[in-house]
């Protein structure tokens, strides 16, 4: 708020300003009531009713109160003037109340319009009587600074009804025969109105006093309620019978209450004459006293402390006797109490001492007290504008009664009354000890404190004259009497003296303050209107000679002399003192030797202005000409600029200026010169500033004031941020300016060297005739920079959208201004060149679904046809991808840019004074626009909806943060001085305001209600704040708040400050966006949020602010939250219908995140919840309102469905009617969502945190601030909530389902040891090489990866981040005896970090399926003993490979030896010399199998073949050379990273192999073999030769990758003896895939069959698909037993085509398997689909699962007897005819 008060803010003892405000008071009146239109007044208006300056006070009862005794005072003044100026238009009611608008008959205008002067008169012209001639009201307002004469007609007799400058009752003319006539012009003072009548011919005088009759006619409570009455209005609350109203006593007394009710509100008491066996009569009656008093509300009162401890109680009934020296004493203070109360203070002062000091005793006496305990609160102020002291224990002893010490106070009970009624208390200050004065309240307990008004009671105590009266004497001696002023001031009981005086030398002056405070002078000459000419400080020094004294000598020049000095008083650095409204103001005295020199210099200026006008005509035809000199001799100054040059084109083409800074000869000086150019006929030489300022700040660019040894001679100083050099003429039309910097001090200095100490200059060019500012061209102030650090430098983002990051950080580093107003207009431009640009709209559209569709009802395909085309795929999200990942990173860049405005990082008021209205239309300009994008851009929803959280409703709240509480100090006469609390909290509000104020806020309002410590640290707890935070703030706040002044108004005034803190914060307030909201709303939606909110059908929702659901406080926090979440889902509808415009949206959006808000407050205060159905219903709400703002997140979508469908009866226990089996899915759907969750935070992470960093770096921003960024974002997101409700579902579902917490992937017979180490991702470890035996936790685990070298084990910490049991990484590490395990305990692993990391531990793989880690003793500090314990013999061997190159051909790999092999083999030719297991064991047992058993199709490429196509004539002369010269480059010491290199190289060339026509027609040839043996041609059928060519390469060339480098080198083979065979397979249409273990790896035991199963193709389960299979063990003889259920994502849908298999022989090493060492290619790609678990019968039908489980494990022991009771892993799959097909089959490791 912008106000002015007159000349002074609050309440005042000014006669001046009270007058003034009364006038204005009178004027807005006559303006209200004399306009067109329905006049509307607020109650209490007629009286003066103030809020004290606060202009939202409808919840604050002690602002908006109607106070009938305040009202009663102003009965003859504006109360009076208020009910005449409504007689006056009631008269003239005809001249407002019109139905047409006025024109040149109705009014005369009597004033010119282009007048400046805020001065309007016009004459109403009154036809209403023609006969007689027409009426006129004169009406004029004079709302300036000066007396204006109103000129009236002359045609026409005047009569003054109103002069709003005159006091009542002259102010309105009551009678008009009484009317002063008025002719000629009327004088108006400054700030009034005069309303001048000229009656028509004929008509009476008008008696506006007599409207009072009328009015109270009107007013006549009685006679309106019997009007009531007798229209039965009672019906509203008396019940009706047949015969008529009920005559029952009880409606009787029904109706008398409610009337008495009514007439207490009307100032009126109810009369009931109810005679026995009659209907009672009622009737009113006005009480006897005059005006009406309302009872006294509590609520109101402040609640002040407990006294502690308790004061001690005088005698009882014994008035304490009175001391003998004390005389009369002279009265200080009286105030009347009201209700025959009275308190008074009598002073006793003694005989002053040597040092003049006299002890004084305060007499406190009160009346009307009898019988009441009262205490006298009170406390000694020793210093101006101090707090309150606890005095000496001396003057607490000697108080009568004695006083007691309580905090912050002193305390003394006033004894019992004398025979006169009198209680009284006498305190006396010894010589020694004298404070300034004495603050006291009185307090009745255990509530009652009595003010004096709505302050202290102040009683200031007479201090020692005598040093200030010496010091003032020694002062006026030195100067000569005969030109001397002095003058005196007593302000604030400080007493001050100037002795002022003037001579040659100038103006002296010696001001004399007796204080012990901090004290500032600032001081400058007045002109002869008391303008300050200049203005400079000094501070006061305390007098070596005058105890107690400070002093201070101020000195002007002769030519600064003029007529008076004026100066203000600084106090304690931070508090402004003035002579009462004004400034102090003393006369200068006139002397000769002062003026003559002014005179002398007045003559000069005038003459040299002549010559100049000379000289300006002479050289204005040339100025073209000395423009372009200036601009040649541009070069040579720029070149002896050696530090920067810049020159800038002026506005309107004044001219140009340049400004060039160099470093001067001497050392630790910079030289600045400003060189200008300007136009003669615009600037004339003496009248030419340079209006400038001095930059500190190169991001803010903020002007301050240059110290002073740096300003040019002559210059001026404005005010704290600018100053005034004269450009001084150095030729025609040429001038300049120059001035020394020196440079900042080493230890600031950068490491390039010295800076100049200011780092550059902003500047406009001021011309004195005109009053002209000239700008830059661009209309923006000249800016100068001397040095800017480098990190404000652009353009250091190298991600994506670099122009947009370069862009964000110009405007917030670089522009010279900025404000809200300015970052939302250019974020909307932003935006709309995005929304030109991207592409993704329509593909977003495409795939966006409707909301119903979502959740609608599918069942599982039991009996349809199999289609391979499926029916939602990934596909259309996987083309959008790349388009929609840029799109992301765009708007993470708008969102972490407005987020970092949000929380002020970046300024919100930059240099530029922004209206409201202009900020308020760029919130909405940009909230449009954000919701116009999140309708028409389906895929960045989230990111508008978080933006737009940020903007708040109008934008402007948050620097009432930093006003509000700086007024609240000021209004209470808090001081701006550190070390308290108050002082603390400010500068931390000041700094960096935080969602913490909001408790701390919350915790100092408990504080002032109660008093009670205690409760400022509970509710501090309760939001999670703690002494520890309070102190770790920038700012930090250490002390505690304590009672100061009216706690009743602090309270009130902190309760609205409450309200500005939630309004920033919270971001979006509930009741707002409800309000907002009303009118998009359906009926349904209103009464569910006016249940939440506490209103009913009456609109409670209007009257009730708060954002605590007031009627839900007494509920269940689980109804509270499915209110919240039925509502949301409600206004979620309603946002994802196509139908919705950008307007309603903007509302919803705001108000579902603020419901949204309210879910995760509910969320973490049910931190106990443990009831499985209540949790689930809380994550299917929270689920709900994720989809809700991401539909095109498909795996969130059937994470929804899922949950939906099968959740309730697994909640339930009833899945299946198996309680285990139940916890085992719904384990499955928190594992998936778990996983979900993870993938969202992490790219969130990535998106943000570097944006977040470089923008912050940029600006200078806090690191710790930087380093939780992204964290602090995300724990607002209803992300945080669910991560809250997994934890709490996870021990829950592992009690049910009785689940290990450890999962053996890998076992390990034999306890190992190792260091633990903790690592984030398994794939930040490939290539490393540990040298002590190690034990990795480990997060997420692929499966892609190798195990690094010299790690026995690895501990995965969650479920979300295990491989698969047929990943590389478990093949790895069960072939080389490493430990694999996977935790589902997070206390566990949690444990195992704090407790064990760094230390040498022991885990042992227990018979139970459980593992332990203890602590172990290490065995060994030897280096070489450690490397050799790391070392497994895989290990070993590679060591020896490395360390022996010359002993190995390993990487002389075999190209051109082709084994004599054929081109393609059918199945009965293969055998271990020309294919690989894959293929032979394939071959070996399609015999063997049961019939119901099938094996696919399929023919090979032998061994030899890639070499016998690299040496055939197409590729012979091109490919192969250039392959061998590739992969010679590749040595054993070879790093993996040119090793990679190397390899993708090689794998180009192999691409570039050309097809030997013999190659393909085997291929077919063999096919066509095959198909005729089996009587089905289904391989010939898929046969496509380009496909098939494409995928056989692709096979070829993942020979050549960094992973068989590195695992055949661990496994001791050679790339020399590595062949390549090609399993060429028809690829059936699978329904499922698995893969099974005939001996269970887990627990051993060979009599059971352990399996796993997933949907689609099988690469799901054995690649890099996150996820868990559905796995079993069957048991010989024992039904299958589910053990997890599916948690995979992804199912692959085959399409009809062939897959190429790679089938080598580094495969077949004993007892090591080679999965995944080389690719598996399809002819044509898989269709990627999301997994819906209730739609697969293999989940929900438990009957058909378990038949298909039997069915496999059968199999399984069928293929291990096929082998000679071999263990084997079989892979395999099941076609839609539920067939089952063997895949492949190999030895199990």
């Amino acid at each position: 708020n912008n106000s002015w008060n007159c000349g002074h803010e609050g309440e005042t003892g000014d006669r001046g300003v009270k007058h003034l405000r009364e006038k204005q008071m009178r004027n807005f009146l006559v303006a209200l009531m004399l306009s067109a239109g329905t006049p509307m007044l607020v109650f209490g208006d007629e009286y003066g009713r103030t809020q004290r300056g606060c202009n939202n006070g409808w919840c604050q009862d002690a602002l908006s109160w109607f106070s009938w005794s305040n009202c009663a005072k102003e009965e003859g003044k504006l109360f009076r003037f208020c009910r005449l100026l409504i007689a006056l238009r009631k008269t003239h009611s005809h001249l407002f109340c019109r139905t047409h608008f006025v024109s040149g008959k109705d009014i005369w205008w009597r004033h010119h319009w282009d007048d400046p002067y805020n001065y309007i008169c016009c004459v109403l012209h009154d036809h209403q009587n023609n006969n007689n001639g027409h009426g006129a009201l004169l009406i004029a307002f004079n709302a300036g600074n000066e007396l204006r004469q109103c000129d009236l007609p002359t045609d026409r007799k005047w009569f003054r009804l109103i002069d709003t400058n005159l006091e009542a009752p002259k102010d309105f003319c009551e009678n008009e025969n009484e009317a002063t006539p008025i002719s000629g012009n009327y004088g108006m003072q400054p700030h009034s109105c005069i309303v001048l009548k000229s009656p028509p011919s004929g008509a009476g005088p008008v008696d506006y006093s007599q409207s009072d009759v009328e009015y109270n006619r009107e007013q006549d409570v009685e006679q309106h309620l019997q009007e009531i009455l007798t229209r039965r209005m009672s019906q509203n609350f008396l019940p009706r019978t047949a015969s008529g109203l009920s005559d029952t006593e009880g409606h009787h007394d029904h109706i008398r209450n409610m009337m008495q009710r009514i007439a207490s509100r009307s100032g009126c008491i109810l009369v009931v004459d109810e005679a026995e066996g009659e209907e009672p009569v009622f009737a009113m009656d006005r009480p006897k006293t005059p005006k009406f008093v309302p009872a006294v509300r509590q609520a109101a009162l402040p609640t002040p402390p407990p006294p502690a401890p308790e004061v001690p109680p005088p005698r009882p009934d014994v008035p304490p006797p009175r001391p003998k020296e004390l005389g009369e004493g002279k009265s200080v203070l009286e105030a009347d109490l009201g209700g025959g109360r009275r308190v008074e203070v009598l002073r006793h002062a003694g005989a002053a001492g040597v040092d003049g000091v006299q002890p004084t005793t305060l007499e406190v006496v009160v009346h009307g007290f009898v019988g009441q305990d009262l205490i006298f609160h009170w406390g000694s102020i020793e210093t101006l504008g101090g707090l309150w002291k606890h005095p000496p224990s001396e003057v607490l002893a000697s108080s009568t009664p004695a006083s007691k010490a309580v905090p912050g106070a002193v305390q003394t009970r006033f004894p019992a009354a004398d025979e006169k009624g009198a209680r009284t208390i006498f305190v006396p200050f010894t010589a020694t000890y004298v404070p300034v004065a004495v603050e006291f309240v009185l307090h009745g307990p255990p509530n009652q404190w009595i003010n004096h008004g709505r302050n202290n009671f102040v009683v200031s105590l007479p201090k020692s004259t005598k040093s200030f009266d010496a010091a003032l004497e020694a002062a006026a001696a030195k100067i000569p009497d005969t030109l001397q002023r002095t003058a005196t001031w007593n302000v604030l009981g400080m007493r001050l003296a100037a002795c002022i005086t003037v001579d040659k030398s100038g103006c002296c002056a010696q001001f004399v303050a007796d204080t012990d405070a901090n004290l500032s002078l600032h001081y400058g000459p007045g002109d002869d209107r008391k303008k300050w000419l200049l203005a400079r400080t000094e501070d006061f020094l305390a007098s070596s000679d005058h105890k107690g004294v400070k002093q201070v000598r101020v000195v002007l020049s002769p030519e600064e002399v003029d007529r008076y000095m004026m100066f203000v008083l600084k106090l304690n650095g931070n508090h402004w003192v003035k002579d009462g409204a004004q400034d102090f103001v003393i006369e200068i005295p006139k002397g000769l030797s002062v003026g003559a020199p002014k005179a002398e210099t007045k003559v000069r200026e005038e003459a040299a202005a002549s010559e100049l006008r000379h000289k300006i005509d002479e050289v204005a035809a040339s100025w073209k000409d000395s423009l372009g000199a200036f601009q040649k001799g541009r070069a040579a100054r720029e070149k002896r600029a050696d530090v920067s040059y810049q020159s800038f084109e002026l506005a309107d083409g004044v001219g140009v200026v340049d400004v060039a800074c160099s470093k001067a000869p001497a050392g630790g000086i910079f030289e600045v010169e400003v060189s200008a150019c300007l136009n003669p006929e615009v600037a004339s030489i003496s009248s030419a500033w340079l209006h400038w300022g001095a930059i500190q700040d190169v991001r803010r660019k903020e002007w301050s004031c240059p110290a002073e040894d740096i300003l040019p001679a002559g210059t001026k100083l404005i005010d704290a941020k600018a100053c005034q050099s004269p450009l001084v003429p150095l030729d025609t039309g040429v001038y300049g300016m120059r001035m020394r910097i020196p440079s900042r001090p080493a230890e600031q200095a950068p490491e390039d060297g010295p800076v100049p100490s200011i780092l550059g200059m902003g500047f406009v060019v001021r011309i004195v005739e005109g009053n002209k500012w000239i700008k830059e061209k661009s209309g923006k102030d000249c800016l100068a920079m001397f040095h800017e650090p480098q990190t404000v430098t652009a353009g250091a983002w190298s991600g994506p959208w670099k122009d947009v990051a370069d862009k964000i950080v110009e405007a917030e580093c670089r522009w010279g201004h900025m404000t809200l107003m300015h970052r939302y207009n250019l974020c909307r431009d932003i935006v709309q060149k995005w929304e030109a640009k991207t592409a993704t709209a329509p593909s977003a559209l495409k795939r966006l679904r409707s909301w119903g569709s979502m959740f609608k009802a599918e069942g599982p395909r039991k009996n349809s046809s199999w289609s391979r085309l499926p029916s939602f795929t990934q596909l259309d999200a996987m083309e959008a991808e790349d388009g929609e990942q840029n799109d992301k990173e765009f708007w993470s860049w708008i969102f972490v840019w407005q987020r970092s405005s949000f929380i002020r990082l970046l300024d919100w008021q930059r240099n530029y004074n922004t209206k409201p209205k202009e900020l308020a239309a760029a919130t909405d300009s940009l909230a449009n626009k954000l919701c116009t994008t999140w309708k028409e851009h389906p895929n960045v929803r989230l990111w508008c909806r978080w933006t737009l959280a940020t903007l708040g409703r109008g934008g402007n709240r948050g620097q009432d943060i930093r006003d509000e509480i700086l007024h609240i100090m000021h209004r209470n006469k808090i001081p701006e001085q550190a070390g308290h609390f108050y002082e603390q909290w400010h500068q931390k509000l000041h700094n960096n305001t935080t969602p913490d104020d909001i408790g701390i806020c919350k915790a100092l309002i408990a504080y002032l209600r109660s008093g009670s410590m205690d409760d400022y640290w509970r509710v501090l707890a309760d939001n999670g704040i703690s002494k520890a935070r309070l102190a770790s703030y920038d700012r930090a706040i250490t002390k505690e708040p304590y009672l100061h002044g009216d706690t009743g108004k602090l309270i009130m005034e902190f309760e609205n400050y409450l309200k500005i803190l939630q309004s920033v914060h919270d971001a979006l307030d509930l009741q707002t966006s409800i309000e907002a909201s009303k009118w998009c709303l359906p009926n349904d939606l209103l009464g569910k949020l006016q249940d939440i909110c506490g209103g009913g059908a009456d609109g409670g929702l209007v009257r009730k602010r708060s954002r605590s659901m007031v009627n839900l406080q007494s509920e269940p926090s689980h109804q509270k939250f499915m209110k919240l979440a039925d509502t949301r889902a409600g206004l979620l509808g309603i946002l994802n219908d196509k139908r919705t415009q950008p307007d309603v949206i903007r509302q919803l959006l705001l108000l579902d995140y603020s419901l949204e808000t309210q879910q995760t407050v509910l969320i973490q205060g049910m931190g106990s919840e443990d009831r499985l159905p209540v949790l689930c219903d809380q994550m299917q709400a929270l689920l709900m309102g994720l989809v809700g703002h991401m539909p095109l997140y498909d795996e969130l979508s059937s994470v929804l469905a899922d949950w939906m469908r099968l959740a309730p009866d697994c909640a339930a226990l009833r899945f299946n009617n198996d309680a285990v089996e139940s916890a085992l899915l719904l384990k499955a759907m928190v594992d998936r969502l778990s996983r979900c969750v993870g993938e969202q935070v992490d790219e969130f992470q990535t998106l943000m945190f570097k944006k977040a960093q470089h923008l912050g770096s940029a600006v200078s921003a806090p690191s710790q601030v930087l380093d939780i960024f992204v964290d602090e974002v995300l724990r607002g997101t209803a992300l945080f909530s669910v991560s809250l409700m997994l934890k709490r579902l996870e021990p829950i579902l592992r009690d049910i389902a009785k689940l290990p917490p450890w999962q053996l992937i890998a076992a390990v017979t034999r306890p190992i040891q190792g260091e633990l180490q903790v690592i984030p991702k398994m794939v930040h470890m490939q290539g490393k090489i540990f040298e002590t035996p190690t034990i990795l936790l480990s997060g997420a685990v692929s499966g892609e990866e190798e195990v690094p070298v010299g790690v026995q084990g690895v501990l995965v910490r969650d479920a979300a981040s295990a491989p698969d049991i047929l990943s590389h990484c478990a093949v790895r590490a069960r072939n080389a005896g490493i430990l694999l395990a996977t935790c589902f305990d997070p206390e566990i692993t949690t444990r195992i970090e704090a407790e064990l990391v760094g230390q040498w531990v022991e885990v042992r793989c227990n018979k139970d399926g459980t593992l332990s880690v203890e602590r172990a003793e290490r065995p060994s500090n030897d280096k070489k003993l450690m490397r050799k314990l790391s070392r497994t013999n895989i290990d070993v061997a590679q060591d020896h490979l490395q360390s022996s190159p010359g002993e190995t051909k390993l990487v002389n790999m075999n190209l051109t030896r082709d084994l004599k092999c054929s081109w393609c083999i059918t199945p009965d030719e293969m055998s271990d010399s020309v294919v690989g297991s894959k293929s032979l064991n394939l071959a070996l047992l399609a015999p063997k199998l049961p019939k119901e058993v099938r094996t696919p199709q399929a023919v090979a490429l032998p061994y030899g073949c890639m070499q016998k196509t690299l040496t055939h004539p197409e590729n012979a002369q091109i490919v192969l050379p250039k392959l061998q010269a590739c992969l010679e480059r590749l040595q054993p010491t070879t790093s993996n990273e040119r090793a990679a290199a190397i390899f993708e190289e090689a794998r180009q060339l192999i691409l570039q192999l050309a097809l030997p026509p013999e190659l393909g027609k085997a291929l077919k040839d063999s096919m066509q073999v095959v198909g005729g043996r089996d009587g089905e041609g289904r391989l010939s059928g898929l046969f496509n030769e380009s496909e098939a060519w494409e995928a056989t390469k692709q096979v070829w060339a993942s020979l050549f990758g960094l992973r068989p480098w590195v695992s055949l080198a661990k496994a001791g083979r050679s790339f020399h003896d590595l062949n390549m065979a090609v399993l060429v397979q028809e690829l059936l249409p699978v329904k499922y895939a698995f893969v099974l273990h005939t001996k269970n790896p887990f627990s051993g035991d060979p009599d059971e069959v352990y399996g796993e199963i997933v949907p689609g193709r099988g690469e799901t389960l054995v690649g890099n698909f996150p996820g868990r299979a559905l796995s079993f063990r069957a048991k010989k003889g024992q039904a299958p037993v589910v053990i997890a259920f599916l948690s995979k994502s992804t199912w692959l849908r085959t399409r009809e085509c062939l897959i190429f298999r790679s089938d080598s022989n580094g495969e077949d090493l004993e007892g090591f398997a080679g999965a995944g060492l080389f690719e598996s290619i399809c002819a044509k790609s898989d269709l990627p689909c999301v997994v819906r678990f209730h739609r697969l019968q293999l989940v929900i039908d438990k009957a058909y699962r378990q038949n298909l489980l039997q069915k496999l494990a059968d199999v399984g022991r069928s293929v291990e007897q096929a082998f000679g009771g071999t263990p084997q892993d079989i892979e395999g799959c099941i076609d839609p005819q539920d067939r089952i097909f063997i895949v492949q089959s190999r030895p199990q490791v």
